[in-house]
């Protein structure tokens, strides 16, 4: 009697603890699946991930591994050392440098970072390729931004556990899957629509203090000019002031709201009611959903739906930081580095606050050399243009820029065939000539020997010219000396003009420092002042100078206005070459550093100012 008592009391006991069962493990592999989906995105958000894992911590000890990456990988044993590491350390622990799993000739860094809450903890572990210091940081900082909605997990999967569980999970993972702003929101509204049948579902996000509308379900791309759009983003601004849901299908909970803008879309939408669905990211509204239904959503649907958006908020925060514009980023440094509760509250820290702002202020005006940059080169001071002499071609080239030459050393020839031919004319008309001056000498024939003795000068004359211009065709050098400019070794056989510059020839024992300063600082710039000059190519010497003279008559260099200050080098070198150019910095006298800093700008700014007339 008693047993069969006893069979009779444990048949329903057992069958209530098979649901139970079901459902802890239901809301185990819903975790799961969760944290899987977060980890994959998160791996995929960082470059040069090698593997990640999750582990769920209780009693202060790894519990369990909740997720890991790749599916394939199986070094969680590896991973879960490092985060117990970092459980007993209840920091985030960093190893850089360290040799990889997979091969011994790269380094990896391995990243430990513990995540909690009110309910539980989490760790989360990577090995990521070896990166700088501020790279891990900013890496840390991605995955715990990632753990706020990793934090709350427990919570969310506990509310969703029943119909709303499928839809919570679905549209977790289908948004994880982008990194794109747009595209995440533009998902959660399809996916949304569909799984509530909600005739149009919109997404908003914060910017600044108004609401800006995200996407629309079903609607690739909007004008965010258009009526429609101001009253949805109006009705999302009105949810999130208030912060609490706004449901027109309520009639009796909207009276005690502001309505206003959720009464004027129902007037232009031909009565169909909304429901607006604050997001939340760490306890502040980022935004709003707004659901859109002909008949309205009850309140067991607005509670499931308020159920599946719970996680929306910190993984659209998140997506929404990580597209943010180098300037905001920027902006948001500066805010938080001046940010009020950072100041120093205490008599000592502001005295120390105020003598480093004071410190700071005597190092902007402390006077320093005040240098000015100018372009540099060397010219030879004797320099002379070898130009072709006549009309003709190039015959050959026997130098080029850049070679040292001796005075009288053929450079380069023109073609003399020519002359050559008409030479042997002449010569054949002198023989003639001599053969009749002979004739005429004989016959003592005065008038024809005058005659002929006059062709013969003519002829001499000719002979004469072309033996010059034979001369010619060959260039030599003037002096001993390098070529500046000039190379016809790739022109032979190309026709040359009178007077075309061929090279240039310019002495090596003395040279000629020539600046080019800009006209805004010309007005520094005196002669006698020191300076120093790197060339580019010998950057490892520095040669001081002394400025001479400056020529009163700008150039235009680079669409620059420049003034040319001839200068001298103290020493001179036997590695220097005319043609060499380089960077000299003139010392024009002290002045306050801020001054140095911004006087280039002030005086543009009183051009500016005086031009406009003000």
């Amino acid at each position: 009697m008693a047993q069969a008592l006893a069979k009779e009391t444990t048949g329903p006991e057992s069958d209530l603890q098979r649901p139970q069962e079901a459902d802890v493990a239901e809301r185990a592999e819903q975790r799961r699946a969760v944290a899987e989906a977060w980890l994959a995105w998160q791996c995929k958000m960082v470059a040069g991930v090698l593997r990640g894992a999750v582990f769920s911590v209780a009693d202060a000890r790894l519990d369990a591994v909740l997720a890991h990456w790749p599916a394939s990988d199986d070094q969680a044993s590896a991973l879960g050392i490092l985060a117990n590491e970092a459980l007993a350390a209840d920091d985030v622990l960093i190893r850089a440098a360290q040799k990889s799993l997979d091969t011994d000739q790269q380094s990896v860094d391995h990243i430990a970072i513990p995540i909690s809450n009110e309910s539980s903890n989490y760790v989360v572990v990577m090995h990521i390729v070896a990166r700088s210091q501020s790279q891990q940081a900013a890496v840390v900082q991605l995955v715990q931004w990632g753990g706020m909605w990793l934090g709350s997990l427990d919570s969310v999967v506990g509310n969703v556990v029943g119909s709303s569980g499928g839809v919570s999970i679905k549209l977790a993972e289908q948004v994880l899957s982008h990194n794109n702003l747009y595209a995440a929101c533009l998902e959660a509204a399809n996916t949304l629509a569909a799984d509530l049948q909600c005739e149009r579902v919109s997404v908003g996000l914060k910017k600044g203090a108004a609401i800006a509308l995200q996407a629309i379900s079903q609607v690739a791309s909007f004008d965010d000019r258009r009526a429609l759009v101001r009253v949805i983003e109006s009705a999302m601004e009105e949810a999130a002031d208030q912060q609490t849901i706004i449901n027109m299908a309520d009639p009796k909970a909207a009276e005690l709201m502001m309505t206003r803008a959720h009464k004027e879309l129902q007037t232009s939408q031909d009565g169909m009611l909304a429901c607006t669905v604050p997001l939340y990211s760490n306890n502040d509204v980022i935004g709003a959903v707004l659901l859109e239904r002909t008949d309205g959503l009850s309140a067991d649907e607005v509670n499931s739906a308020a159920k599946v958006l719970a996680p929306m908020g910190p993984v659209l925060q998140l997506i929404k930081q990580e597209q943010r514009s180098y300037a905001s980023r920027a902006r948001e440094h500066v805010q938080s580095t001046f940010n009020r509760r950072k100041l120093p509250t205490t008599t000592k820290g502001k005295v120390l606050a105020g003598a480093g702002c004071l410190g700071l202020l005597a190092f902007l005006f402390l006077p320093v050399p005040h240098n000015v940059s100018a372009q540099a080169s060397i010219e030879g001071s004797d320099k002379q243009v070898l130009v072709a002499p006549q009309a003709g071609y190039v015959k050959s080239a026997h130098a080029r820029a850049g070679d040292a030459v001796k005075a009288g050393q053929v450079i380069a020839t023109l073609e003399d065939r020519d002359l050559l031919i008409e030479k042997e004319k002449w010569l054949g008309e002198l023989g003639k000539l001599d053969t009749s001056l002979a004739r005429a000498l004989s016959l003592r024939d005065r008038s024809e020997l005058g005659m002929l003795q006059a062709k013969k000068a003519q002829v001499d004359a000719e002979l004469a010219l072309i033996e010059q211009k034979l001369n010619r065709s060959r260039l030599t050098a003037p002096f001993d000396g390098v070529l500046v400019s000039g190379d016809l070794n790739q022109s032979l056989g190309a026709p040359v003009d009178v007077g075309d510059v061929l090279f240039e020839v310019a002495s090596m024992e003395a040279y000629r420092l020539v600046l080019e300063i800009d006209e805004h600082d010309v007005a520094g710039v005196e002669p006698n002042q020191p300076g120093v000059l790197r060339f580019s190519a010998l950057p490892g010497n520095k040669h001081e100078l002394t400025t001479k003279s400056i020529v009163p008559v700008a150039l235009v260099r680079d669409r620059k206005s420049v003034f040319s200050v001839e200068a001298e080098l103290s020493q001179m070198s036997d590695k220097l070459r005319p043609g060499m150019r380089g960077v000299a910095k003139i010392r024009v006298g002290n002045a306050p550093l801020v001054w140095i800093w911004t006087h280039k700008l002030i005086a543009k700014m009183r051009l500016w100012v005086w031009k406009s007339g003000l």
